[in-house]
């Protein structure tokens, strides 16, 4: 239905910047010149599409919208272990039918992938406690590292799932972890392979820390949303990296390495933190009300323009606010008692939480939390029929 609308086949902002670059590694160079600033697989998928299949814009969305709807899939495999059939099936909906889901699994963004593959992860993460065999946290780390290559943050999950290993006691708790690690390497050491031979500059993913965790903190941000330095002409891919290094060498009156760069704005970050520990507490309390607002921050899309457009987003689909929000919150109530069963996923869901919060909040950046959350509130969902099979209206 946006088929015809002018952004469709004109790219804007951030989906501009990896369109341009897919086309670059389609047709000139694979391997680019400087160290990766902004995540790269979703950069990688797009140009293995227009090297295959030429810049077909439409094309690669249907691919998209395959992709995406795989995530269900994953979802519905691993609701059906974890909570058995019925649950899954309403997990399948209401993942199905999400509205920022169905956005994003057409918009040239990187953020579609972040939710397929924590979905894919949760799955993983089911059989692997389930069989308990390496192959499959071999698997599962593979899944978490491009995660990694999707959203940088994304790697506390990788911390977290190793230390769940280690706490746990498992029998072969070291052997799981050594699985998990590896299978990580496998999905990030090419990207910091390539970092070193085309830049000789040991970076593991992205230099993007730093001047990200800067944007969240810093002296003139005390709401805790994305509120660009003083020094950044303007809010876009294209600008912030070469703003950053600008600035960044100024102040230090030397050039700097990618690396360098990375390490001095999160020094920068870090020591505001340090000096503003009240303010720090009350921007990132700010941000996790936002993470869990109803509204939808825009970026490079907004949804509320995009109903404007689509009849589809118009339907009277599932959203954060009134559906997944509410419910998935019950749901992390009511699974408490069940900690044996749902531990892995109360443990993915709070690693990204804990790795969003201190940064700033999007819409889409939200986006891989949301697989976690579907099946809390499909265990809510469950739970609520069954008072109401029972008769238990006060309960309910």
């Amino acid at each position: 239905t946006l088929e015809s609308k002018p952004f469709f086949y004109e790219p804007q902002v951030d989906a501009d910047a990896y369109d341009t670059w897919g086309q670059e590694i389609a047709t000139r160079s694979v391997l680019g010149h400087e160290v990766f600033y902004m995540d790269p697989l979703y950069a990688y998928f797009l140009g293995a599409y227009y090297a295959a299949f030429g810049h077909d814009l439409y094309g690669v969305r249907f691919v998209q919208v395959v992709l995406g709807t795989s995530g269900c899939l994953a979802l519905f495999l691993a609701g059906r272990r974890l909570l058995g059939t019925r649950p899954a099936f309403v997990a399948l909906a209401l993942a199905g039918f999400y509205e920022t889901l169905i956005l994003y699994d057409t918009a040239l963004t990187k953020d579609f992938l972040g939710a397929v593959l924590m979905s894919w992860a949760i799955f993983g993460v089911t059989v692997a406690t389930g069989s308990r065999r390496w192959g499959a946290w071999l698997g599962t780390g593979v899944l978490l590292g491009l995660l990694g290559l999707v959203r940088g943050n994304a790697l506390l999950l990788l911390a977290a799932v190793m230390g769940g290993l280690l706490v746990g006691q498992h029998g072969a708790a070291l052997r799981a972890c050594g699985a998990l690690v590896l299978g990580a390497a496998l999905a990030i050491l090419p990207a910091t392979v390539r970092n070193i031979w085309v830049a000789g500059d040991v970076v593991l993913t992205t230099a993007q820390l730093g001047p990200n965790l800067y944007t969240g903190n810093h002296p003139g941000n005390e709401t805790g949303r994305y509120e660009w330095p003083s020094f950044i002409i303007t809010p876009s891919p294209r600008d912030e990296g070469p703003g950053f290094r600008k600035e960044a060498e100024r102040r230090v009156a030397r050039a700097l390495r990618a690396s360098e760069v990375d390490a001095f704005w999160l020094h920068e970050a870090l020591a505001y933190i340090a000096a503003n520990p009240v303010t720090f507490l009350r921007t990132t309390g700010k941000r996790l009300a936002v993470l869990f607002n109803r509204f939808e921050i825009p970026d490079s899309y907004s949804l509320y323009q995009m109903r404007e457009f689509s009849w589809v987003l118009r339907l009277p689909l599932a959203t954060f606010g009134w559906v997944v929000g509410p419910l998935g919150l019950l749901g992390l109530l009511i699974g408490r008692r069940e900690w044996g069963r749902l531990g892995w996923l109360y443990l993915l869901f709070g690693a990204y939480v804990a790795s969003i919060v201190v940064f700033f909040v999007f819409d889409r950046y939200r986006l891989p939390m949301i697989p976690p959350l579907v099946l809390f509130a499909a265990l809510a969902v469950a739970e609520l029929w069954k008072r109401l099979q029972r008769g238990e209206v006060r309960a309910l």
